[in-house]
């Protein structure tokens, strides 16, 4: 998952160690060299990578890790973070945000996420997405982060009903905007503005960092 970062002086970014959200079963902290082997164990799956964008390859190599490891050390500050299993150690994930830091986009974030196989089907994105959103909207101002919004390919029904948990509406179809290893797809555009997240009340706080 590449993401670039909005900029600011006034956002509050924790070290390059510390997790910004835990909870009982995961952390999500920042990726660390140790953990590229379990990264790269997780991302080297085409059930995932078919839902990204080619930024993404497949197969994913110990170097594609690398390339993202380095990627990410460039990053000020950091808005890309990796899912970790508290049993295992392993990285089973991504949580991130991009964005175009100048022109008329600038307030609008892209949020990315990604989860292994193995961890499906167990509610993982359904609680870390809302505490994701909630480091997100705490940490940037509103003059840096009005509106989160969420690009999805057609076809991909557990990632939508994800977002539509958390509050994000889905507000148009981009039709045949994606080229996808040989393939046409529509690009469903899903956003939650801040206001929105407000009103219905974040989350609470002891979970993140």
């Amino acid at each position: 998952m590449s993401t670039s970062t909005p900029t600011s002086t006034t956002a509050i970014i924790p070290t390059r160690t510390d997790p910004i959200i835990s909870t009982p079963t995961h952390l999500v902290r920042p990726l660390t060299l140790q953990d590229l082997p379990s990264l790269t164990s997780s991302l080297n799956d085409h059930s995932i990578t078919r839902w990204m964008t080619d930024r993404v390859p497949f197969p994913y190599t110990i170097s594609s890790a690398r390339d993202f490891y380095d990627f990410l050390r460039t990053q000020d500050p950091l808005t890309s973070y990796s899912i970790v299993d508290r049993e295992s150690g392993n990285v089973v994930g991504g949580l991130g945000l991009k964005t175009t830091p100048s022109d008329i986009h600038r307030r609008t974030v892209e949020l990315g996420y990604w989860l292994s196989s193995s961890s499906q089907g167990q509610g993982v994105m359904s609680t870390l997405v809302p505490l994701f959103l909630h480091w997100t909207f705490q940490t940037f101002p509103s003059e840096l982060v009005n509106r989160v919004e969420a690009h999805v390919y057609s076809g991909n029904r557990s990632s939508m009903r994800v977002l539509q948990k958390c509050g994000f509406r889905e507000e148009g179809v981009l039709r045949g905007k994606v080229w996808k290893e040989g393939k046409v797809l529509d690009l469903h555009v899903w956003g939650l503005l801040r206001e929105e997240y407000e009103v219905e009340g974040g989350v609470g706080e002891a979970e993140v960092r």
